[in-house]
């Protein structure tokens, strides 16, 4: 919007808000335009200025999402972007990439966060101030994505959001190995809803996994692929958060199978799983205490060498998975790292066991990736008898 003083044609109101009103602009445009179409630029003009502004100031959602191609802005630019953002008092979500907060806008913005539902920072920077005159009860909904900020400031307002349910974070760095006691204390009195973490391709260490999860009194669904997680992040989750509901580690090389034999035999509360490859023999070892699993997604390979042994695995196995009866997704294929011959697979022949999946009634898709060329005749008639709902 554009202000400026007009008090010769405006005796009463000395501002002029349509940029196309102003006498200078009026004078340039008459020497291209004949008098009907200067008429209607002026009226188009002026219904589309007030539309747009009244469309403006009443927005919900505003996204600034920026690109690598896209030309940097000078100071002066930046300082009214967030100065209009300010401006929005209805403004409940905000979505902001590759921006960086100027100096003199950041108590500003700190307010404008004040008001918000949803903020999402991605490739910011930002010299966060002093928090602690700051309180962001609004926000239940937080990302921080690859910002040009330490992870301990990240954690310091992440705190200052104490009815945040969801936290998506992909930090570039680990924290410090002496900051991870302070994570407890930062984050565990004041973050009683968090629900669901999501820290999948972060930088933060197994131990950093660990203390964070340890430090969140409600979560329920951790969201970790290709993270780090490892053997400190599995014990938190067993000792700790045995209610957990939904855990995603696909392609963490950290995650070893008796590391997913403790979770599952330990999280009665699993309604979600996806895994990486895992040996047989190990998952199997003893028994399961997931019951209302209905989404599994697991690779199963053998590597037992004597016929005898490997028989008995996929009995054990079979069994194990039989026990899931809540099973609406079985995903055993889609693995990307590894080419169809790596891995002895889990055989699908009825003769192996595939015949005590029978009690998978609520079974809906039923995944077995290229690796295994496909269901046999007899396996795929078997299927469809016993599990009529199930796509294959």
């Amino acid at each position: 919007m554009i202000t400026t003083n007009n008090s010769s044609n405006h005796s009463n109101d000395n501002t002029v808000k349509n940029p196309f009103l102003l006498p200078e602009i009026l004078l340039q445009l008459g020497y291209y335009l004949n008098g009907r179409d200067l008429i209607n630029a002026i009226l188009v003009n002026h219904t589309w200025h007030s539309t747009l502004q009244r469309y403006i100031c009443s927005l919900k959602v505003l996204r600034r999402l920026g690109t690598v191609h896209q030309p940097g802005r000078n100071v002066g630019l930046k300082a009214k972007l967030f100065t209009a953002i300010a401006s929005l008092t209805k403004l409940q979500e905000l979505w902001l990439e590759r921006l960086e907060v100027p100096l003199n806008e950041s108590q500003a913005f700190l307010e404008t966060c004040q008001r918000l539902f949803s903020l999402h920072l991605a490739t910011f920077i930002w010299n966060l101030p002093d928090l602690g005159l700051y309180e962001f009860s609004g926000i239940q909904q937080l990302t921080f994505i690859k910002n040009k900020m330490t992870p301990l400031q990240e954690l310091e307002f992440l705190a200052q959001c104490p009815d945040v349910r969801f936290f998506r974070w992909q930090t570039t760095s680990s924290l410090l190995e002496e900051l991870s006691p302070q994570i407890q204390n930062l984050l565990n009195s004041r973050l009683k809803y968090l629900r669901t973490l999501a820290i999948q391709y972060a930088a933060l260490s197994d131990a950093d996994i660990a203390a964070i999860v340890t430090s969140l009194p409600a979560l329920v669904n951790l969201h970790a692929k290709s993270s780090q997680f490892g053997q400190l992040a599995t014990q938190a989750i067993v000792n700790s958060r045995k209610g957990i509901q939904e855990l995603d580690i696909c392609d963490c090389e950290s995650a070893t199978p008796e590391m997913i034999h403790a979770i599952l035999s330990s999280c009665q509360d699993l309604e979600t799983f996806g895994g990486d490859i895992y040996d047989m023999k190990d998952l199997a070892r003893g028994p399961w205490v997931c019951k209302r699993l209905f989404k599994l997604h697991i690779s199963i390979m053998s590597t037992s060498s004597i016929a005898e042994a490997k028989s008995m695995d996929h009995a054990r196995m079979y069994d194990q998975l039989a026990q899931l009866t809540e099973l609406s997704v079985l995903n055993l294929g889609d693995v990307r790292r590894t080419t169809r011959d790596s891995y002895d697979w889990i055989d699908l022949k009825l003769s192996s066991g595939l015949d005590r999946l029978k009690t998978l009634h609520n079974l809906e898709y039923f995944i077995v990736g290229s690796m295994h060329q496909g269901l046999g005749e007899a396996e795929q008639e078997w299927i469809r008898e016993n599990m009529p709902n199930a796509e294959f």
